[in-house]
């Protein structure tokens, strides 16, 4: 299921705190953790297994990231980790100086 219920889509977003995966290397599946706040601002600790979570990538540099819960399922919308761009840079060389390790 790539996409969370409609239903799930409807009902409250989760501020998303940290997700970790947990590898302790006997499990043939990865633990995973999830941190998030309610609408009260309330922490809340999630363990699950990683076949019931499913990343989505926020395209939007704007938004916060956020989780939806879909019964088991957990969804996590999250930015890149990192992004990698072919911005213009402008502006003047004042220096040429050699920098060295002393």
């Amino acid at each position: 299921q790539k996409e969370p219920s409609k239903d799930s889509q409807k009902s409250e977003k989760y501020t998303y705190e940290y997700y970790e995966v947990l590898n302790n290397g006997s499990e043939d599946t990865p633990n995973v953790e999830i941190k998030y706040k309610d609408k009260n601002g309330k922490s809340h600790l999630q363990k699950t297994d990683l076949e019931h979570v499913y990343e989505h990538i926020l395209n939007d540099g704007n938004k916060k990231p956020y989780i939806i819960k879909d019964g088991k399922k957990i969804h996590v919308y999250r930015p890149p980790y990192m992004i990698y761009g072919d911005d213009d840079i402008e502006g003047q060389v004042t220096a040429k100086d050699e920098v060295s390790k002393e």
